[in-house]
């Protein structure tokens, strides 16, 4: 009688990957990792510049990260040295994440040795994501950030901005024959009637200027370093090519460093004359305009005016001249609508108050 009893097969051999084991992330690739999160230059050195100071502060000395981001993924002393930081990230509570952001604030409420509240939030996005990496790759236990949450901002910004006879006197000003004050007067005008951020202006280029239909406008890089479009008020349009016309520039960028050349004191009723340089920086706008702000005779709130000050100063006057807030915060180009009510400023008046519009 024949065996009917089915064989059983033999047991495949496990197989293997061929693939192989990554090495273990380290506390400076996870760094690098959030630096390049920033979308824009500016935005990765911020980032840069938070995670070392955070790490100064939890190490109670200086920590360097290099500028080179690809120095952080390489065998280098900066990256032993951020590496060696493992221990102390692995002991850090909710508790230290507080007490961080208290070293933050003010010492008190009218002193100015401290961040603004919207800046000491800012502080804890490159934190966040550090330590959700840490988290994921199994460095740390508990991620001390889990909870925390950001300050809430107050309705209004801080920051100082212009009233409509003040931003008249601002221009007259930049009244003069000279080339620097046709430059000012296009830069003051293009900043107060655009909204655009500082950035954005110092960065505009001569082909960035163009006419769509009847409409002047001008492209600049926003936030992230999007392309994005803005209007060009008439009069603006006309100062900018006056300007870009008597300077001699025909490409590049449009807002640049305007020097003296010449006796230092001209004689005879002579023009002091000037010539373009390069490209005009960040710190030369913000002297530009506090040399500005002045002459303005502003009083004592021209000390506390900066670039940004403009920007305020576009939503406040576009809302008060009738825009809605749904144009004004298309034409400053903000995500949300409480970021465009938090640059308005004096909104309260009781010579057009919502009372007045009741009727029944």
């Amino acid at each position: 009688m024949e065996d009917s009893t089915t064989p059983i097969p033999a047991t495949p051999a496990p197989l293997t990957s061929t693939v192989p084991t990554p090495p273990p992330r380290t506390v400076a690739d996870l760094i690098a990792e959030v630096i390049l999160r920033g979308k824009s230059a500016k935005t990765r050195a911020a980032y840069r510049a938070d995670l070392a100071d955070f790490l100064t502060w939890l190490i109670g000395r200086g920590v360097s990260l290099p500028v080179e981001v690809a120095d952080l993924r390489r065998d280098t002393p900066a990256s032993h040295a951020v590496n060696a930081t493992l221990m102390r990230l692995q002991q850090v509570s909710e508790a230290d994440i507080h007490a961080y952001m208290a070293h933050l604030r003010p010492s008190h409420p009218a002193a100015d040795d401290g961040l603004a509240p919207a800046t000491r939030n800012r502080r804890l996005t490159p934190l966040r994501l550090l330590f959700q990496r840490l988290l994921r790759y199994h460095l740390i236990a508990i991620n001390p950030l889990e909870y925390v949450r950001g300050e809430k901002l107050p309705n209004a910004s801080t920051t100082v901005y212009l009233t409509r006879q003040e931003a008249r006197r601002l221009e007259a000003s930049c009244q003069g024959p000279t080339l620097r004050d046709q430059r000012d007067l296009a830069l003051i005008c293009f900043m107060l009637t655009s909204g655009v951020r500082s950035s954005e202006a110092i960065g505009l280029q001569v082909n960035d200027l163009e006419q769509i239909g009847n409409h002047p406008v001008a492209w600049v890089q926003g936030k992230g370093g999007a392309r994005q479009r803005v209007k060009v008020k008439p009069r603006t349009w006309a100062l900018l090519h006056a300007y870009l016309t008597a300077a001699g520039i025909t490409e590049g960028p449009v807002f640049r460093r305007v020097y003296h050349v010449g006796p230092r004191t001209p004689v005879d009723g002579a023009v002091r004359q000037y010539k373009v340089a390069g490209q005009l920086s960040y710190i030369g706008l913000y002297w530009l305009l506090n040399e500005r702000f002045r002459q303005a005779d502003l009083g004592a709130k021209a000390a506390d005016l900066s670039p940004h000050s403009l920007r305020h100063s576009f939503v406040t006057l576009a809302l008060k001249g009738g825009a809605s807030i749904a144009q004004t915060q298309a034409a400053a180009r903000h995500a949300d609508p409480a970021t465009t009510m938090r640059y308005a400023h004096d909104m309260d008046s009781l010579d057009d108050n919502a009372v007045d519009y009741v009727t029944y």
